[in-house]
């Protein structure tokens, strides 16, 4: 039987409706030009980003071509963006600018910007801390060990005592880049003691030239004339900061190594002053013509002999400190100073050093009477 031929069955045809037949066509036609617009727009988008960094890179660093040179002075009523002070040689002066040697525009960068206004945050307010107002009067009144200047000052201490290390206790310092040497040389090369505070026995307020300062004193036992007491200065930012020089009574070299160089550059010391009788060597002769000055480290383990010449004004000053009568008239142009009694032991803060050649490691020249407190103001140093 001869085989039946099966008709084939004709494929079918998709049947699309004719609007997607037109999607398909366009889409199919386009995608090419889609991808290479994506691309070139991601491209565009990184070029972009380059040029920013570029930006930002230059801002930083400066240009290439130039290179900036920075100096920030200290003075709280200077800006960064003003421009050269008046009067000052751009070559020795202090400039709150980036200048540039080839261009007269000031130029400057956000960060240092930022860090400018925030060192003028942490600086004191008020007169005494200009450095051309020198010797402007001091008035100190008692306040309540509960008031809130008060309470607010042992809060600030409590966080200072609390921190690790010294570096850590910039943060609660007034006037940390300037301190900050001394705070090394103390900690770390000397190996001094914080010193610890006794029994709160006050507070008072300091203000001079509409500054203001909180003080806080204790009885302690590395400090058995003076007491101590911690000075903290009110910041633009409302803060208290702690006086450290003052808080340690921080001299420029310590009392064993002072003594050991016999130093003949005047050096800054804070001690505990009073009346001596002792005479010795370069002194010794025509002894009639010297005060002689026991001066002894705050926790009385160091002492020295330092002499100035009675008929001079540092000589009038200093004898007024420690009760010494003297016998020639204070004339009017000595700065007058309270008598104190007899006996009177007080803190103030020297130069000192010693005469050529030394003879001993005791006796002292005292150069300069800076104050009669170890806390000092600017032009005081």
């Amino acid at each position: 039987m001869s085989e039946e031929l099966k008709p084939e069955k004709p494929e079918l045809e998709e049947v699309v409706p004719p609007e997607m037949k037109r999607r398909r066509r366009v889409s199919s036609k386009w995608l090419p030009q889609q991808v290479i617009a994506g691309l070139a727009g991601l491209l565009s988008l990184l070029g972009l980003a380059y040029l920013m960094a570029l930006l930002v890179k230059r801002m930083i660093n400066g240009s290439e071509n130039i290179k900036p040179s920075i100096e920030l002075s200290k003075s709280a009523s200077s800006t960064i963006l003003g421009g050269q002070k008046t009067g000052e040689n751009p070559s020795t002066g202090p400039t709150d600018t980036v200048t540039f040697s080839d261009s007269k525009t000031p130029v400057t960068s956000l960060s240092h910007v930022a860090k400018f206004e925030m060192a003028k945050l942490n600086e004191g307010v008020g007169a005494a801390y200009n450095s051309e107002l020198p010797n402007l009067p001091i008035a100190e009144k008692a306040i309540l060990l509960d008031s809130k200047e008060a309470l607010e000052a042992r809060a600030m201490l409590d966080r200072y005592l609390k921190a690790g290390g010294w570096r850590e206790k910039l943060s609660y310092i007034f006037e940390p880049e300037r301190v900050e040497a001394s705070l090394k040389d103390y900690y770390d090369l000397r190996h001094e003691e914080e010193p610890v505070p006794g029994k709160l026995m006050g507070a008072s307020r300091i203000t001079s030239g509409g500054s203001l300062i909180v003080c806080l004193y204790w009885e302690c036992s590395s400090r058995p004339v003076s007491g101590l007491r911690a000075h903290f200065h009110r910041t633009r930012a409302g803060q208290w900061l702690l006086d450290w020089d003052a808080w340690v009574a921080y001299s420029e070299r310590s009392w064993p190594v002072f003594k050991n160089e016999r130093l003949a550059t005047p050096t800054l010391v804070r001690a505990i002053a009073s009346e001596d009788d002792y005479y010795n060597y370069e002194f010794a002769p025509e002894r009639w013509r010297y005060l002689a000055v026991k001066l002894r480290t705050p926790d009385g383990v160091h002492s020295l002999t330092g002499y100035c010449l009675r008929a001079s004004g540092l000589g009038v000053a200093m004898a007024n400190l420690i009760g010494v009568p003297l016998p020639q008239k204070i004339d009017d142009e000595t700065p007058g100073i309270a008598i104190r009694q007899p006996g009177t032991q007080t803190a103030v803060t020297v130069r000192l050093a010693f005469p050529p050649s030394a003879q001993s490691d005791h006796c002292v020249w005292i150069t300069d009477l800076l104050a009669d407190r170890w806390l000092l103001f600017e032009g005081e140093f």
